[in-house]
């Protein structure tokens, strides 16, 4: 089934419903291994299924929903525990009640900065080796989009992934 706008929008909403209603289970699963480990099992789980993403065509409407179905549901992991891990810092530092707020906008700061650094590299460079939404884009173009679009993130999400289990973990734990 090639994927068009219509159903651009299904990919979307399947993605942030099963991150949704994947938070109960997420929430259990802290309860047996703790959030640091629940979230690394989390990206992992991202990472496997979105690197599918970079083998697909257009015409895989029915791969890319699994590959959302699957993601967001890992989705709800990556939602969850980095707040719950940070809340714990907080208390651990003795910083409760004094700098929750900044400790949280400065999170946030940072995933919002990373996702504009992200669009504004990624972007240009499409542009570069000759992709475009608007008009006909070569093999070689569509295939660095895939690149940039799923092989790059899950490289990334490998690299973060590796530094959380080598140096998060000694300062939760």
């Amino acid at each position: 089934l090639l994927i068009d706008d219509s159903l651009g929008g299904i990919l979307l909403v399947s993605y942030f419903i099963c991150a949704a209603i994947s938070i109960p289970f997420w929430k259990n699963l802290i309860k047996k291994i703790d959030e640091f480990n629940t979230w690394c099992v989390g990206v992992l789980i991202s990472i496997i299924f979105f690197i599918f993403a970079f083998f697909l065509n257009e015409n895989n409407f029915y791969g890319f929903l699994l590959i959302c179905i699957f993601t967001g549901f890992a989705l709800g992991a990556e939602l969850i525990c980095p707040p719950a891990i940070l809340s714990t810092l907080i208390k651990e530092q003795n910083h409760n009640g004094f700098f929750d707020a900044t400790y949280f906008g400065i999170w946030n700061l940072t995933s919002k900065l990373s996702l504009a650094i992200a669009s504004g590299t990624v972007l240009p460079l499409l542009g570069l080796v000759g992709y475009s939404s608007i008009k006909y884009s070569s093999t070689e173009s569509l295939w660095w989009l895939q690149f940039f679009y799923a092989a790059i993130p899950c490289f990334i999400k490998f690299l973060c992934l590796i530094t959380m289990f080598l140096i998060t973990k000694k300062f939760i734990k």
